[in-house]
């Protein structure tokens, strides 16, 4: 399963991947804030499964980016977090 994490603390983000990966998880991608996380998705040759967002992120919030993930045809039904 491919997974997208997205969280501006770089702490959390390094707690997360390493908890993903130890439970089998092993195609975790990811962004420090919801413009990388766009340019991950937009420059993606493998699409991602799904998606966990932290909300609570300065300048673009995870709401913002999981309706502009949504209007994306091949993720309007994946998995958001």
């Amino acid at each position: 399963m491919r997974l997208l994490a997205v969280d501006d603390d770089a702490l959390i983000l390094d707690l997360l991947k390493t908890t993903l990966l130890a439970n089998g998880y092993d195609k975790v991608v990811t962004a420090g804030d919801a413009k990388q996380a766009a340019a991950i998705i937009s420059g993606a040759t493998e699409p991602f499964d799904a998606f966990l967002l932290d909300i609570m992120m300065p300048e673009v919030t995870g709401i913002e980016l999981a309706r502009w993930i949504r209007k994306i045809p091949q993720y309007q039904a994946a998995p958001i977090l």
